[in-house]
């Protein structure tokens, strides 16, 4: 049995009504053509009783189905409810960041830049040059070798130390000549670039959170995410924006910054001297294996068409752009804007949020983006303008 609401009861029963109306038919011929009572039909218009897949079928084959109020879709996490939200931020970041990792070592170019710099060092000190195969063994030694951790572990602790300006040491041999580089030998590997370093230090950490993993392998892993994307319609008014209107640190960017280290500490793996080559341009599989930073975060309150309130977070690197961005004349109250979603953005809904919890909980998403507390004398209104209850405030009828 599907579990619909009263609103959607009366919402699919008065439009097979109306439908069979406009064919100048009656009620009692609709309830003939579903096979249920007349008196059956008419308390389902009052919202009584219940809809059986059953019988949705059969309407919608008569009359198709009914629209529903416009809204908004999107592909977003979904919550209970704030707290859960707010418990999972850095679990679900953790996650993402683990499988841009996985995602670049997956992809051939990446595997055949990193083998091929380690194929070419050798190829000029052996007769015979090392396999492929042979060189993919070294390196998941290398990824396991006690001194490579060492270094790997002091690495670590540099990215995680935002406030350094001093470059890593990571190399073990300097260079000897004006047209020599820095060099790191561990055993049978010897890596002469900063970014193959780095490249390998996000697979050892990758062995880290996934011991299974292997580089180079064929059988190829998976990283399931720690929180799946549903396909959501935000259906009613918007009611409230929270965005800042000025550059912020968010205070998320500080506790990821404690787990994973900051962003700008990692290195860029693509420039024009890299073995990876310059940045690509709009290849979502090629983008940097950093961790999230926040650079715009936008809170919504919604009051659906049922009479729930939801809240929508929309997280992204950037800031923020707008459908109405290159029109010189557009509506200057944020809530009025729609945000553009980009691909690397994080969605998160938190569903029915009680009327008696929405003032509180809205302040705690004030708390939680780094704004000053508010009366909510706008969000009252457009609460009331609405049709919503407003807590505490005498209805005059």
């Amino acid at each position: 049995m599907l579990h619909l609401t009263k609103n959607d009861l009366i919402l699919w029963v008065t439009h097979a009504i109306a439908h069979f109306e406009s064919l100048g038919k009656k009620q009692k011929d609709l309830a003939h053509a579903l096979g249920i009572e007349a008196t059956r039909l008419s308390e389902m218009k009052t919202g009584k009783g219940t809809l059986s897949p059953n019988l949705i079928e059969r309407i919608t084959e008569l009359c198709g189905a009914p629209r529903r109020n416009p809204g908004r879709f999107e592909y977003a996490e979904l919550y209970p409810d704030l707290d859960t939200f707010f418990s999972s931020l850095l679990p679900v970041t953790e996650n993402r960041f683990y499988r841009k990792i996985l995602t670049m070592l997956s992809n051939s170019d990446y595997l055949d830049a990193i083998i091929n710099h380690f194929s070419s060092n050798e190829a000029d000190d052996l007769e015979t040059p090392v396999s492929r195969e042979q060189t993919i063994d070294n390196i998941n030694s290398l990824i396991t070798n006690k001194e490579f951790q060492s270094v790997c572990l002091n690495y670590q602790k540099h990215l995680l130390d935002s406030g350094l300006s001093w470059t890593f040491k990571w190399a073990n041999t300097e260079k000897q000549g004006w047209n020599s580089k820095d060099k790191l030998t561990i055993e049978n590997v010897t890596i002469s670039d900063e970014r193959i370093f780095h490249s390998l230090y996000l697979a050892w950490r990758l062995k880290q959170y996934v011991i299974e993993y292997e580089f180079g392998n064929e059988r190829l892993i998976n990283i399931n995410p720690t929180k799946d994307r549903t396909s959501i319609v935000m259906t009613g008014d918007r009611i409230l924006t929270l965005q800042s209107e000025s550059s912020v640190n968010y205070p998320i960017n500080k506790e990821i910054e404690k787990i994973l280290g900051s962003a700008s500490s990692y290195k860029d793996i693509h420039s024009s001297h890299s073995p990876f080559g310059k940045q690509p341009v709009f290849s979502p599989r090629k983008q940097e294996p950093k961790p999230d930073w926040w650079g715009d975060i936008r809170c919504e309150v919604y009051l659906s068409e049922n009479m729930n309130y939801h809240f929508l977070i929309h997280m992204t690197a950037e800031t923020m752009e707008f459908e109405d961005q290159n029109i010189l004349e557009y509506p200057t109250d944020l809530n009025d804007r729609e945000p553009i979603v980009q691909p690397n953005d994080r969605i998160a809904i938190i569903t029915n949020i009680s009327s008696l919890e929405l003032y509180r909980q809205v302040e705690d998403l004030r708390k939680w983006v780094g704004m000053p507390s508010d009366n909510l004398y706008k969000l009252k209104q457009k609460i009331a303008k609405a049709g919503g209850y407003v807590p505490e405030a005498i209805v005059l009828l």
